[in-house]
């Protein structure tokens, strides 16, 4: 299994540099409307897409949500399953860390020790 692309990858595919790159990415930048297009298509082809984690690393931002109930009390309570884990899908998507004290110990804190 080969690693997800990064913007390296990217930027090697388009032949520009990181900078162009992360530019482009983030609408920034005096970029001509060719660079762009060839930095977008490259983006594509490797189906490369920008790591909310590394932006929230660079942005010095620690963006973490976490939640706690009785597991025992609400255990067989599928609208709360279902709320939980819905509710951590749309966050880890937005590049926000989830974790509820419905995992074990050990695995509620594994996202926060690798965010």
């Amino acid at each position: 299994m080969s690693a997800p692309p990064v913007i390296a990858d990217v930027a090697e595919l388009a032949g520009v540099s990181v900078a162009t790159v992360s530019l482009v990415m983030n609408g920034k930048g005096n970029i001509s409307d060719a660079t762009r297009a060839r930095v977008t298509q490259a983006a594509q082809s490797l189906g490369y897409t920008p790591s909310a984690h590394a932006r929230n690393l660079r942005g010095n931002q620690a963006r973490v949500v976490g939640y706690a109930y009785d597991r025992h009390r609400s255990r067989f309570n599928p609208v709360l399953d279902i709320f939980s884990m819905r509710s951590c899908e749309s966050a880890r998507v937005t590049g926000v860390t989830c974790c509820s004290s419905r995992m074990s110990p050990a695995q509620g804190l594994k996202p926060i020790a690798a965010s």
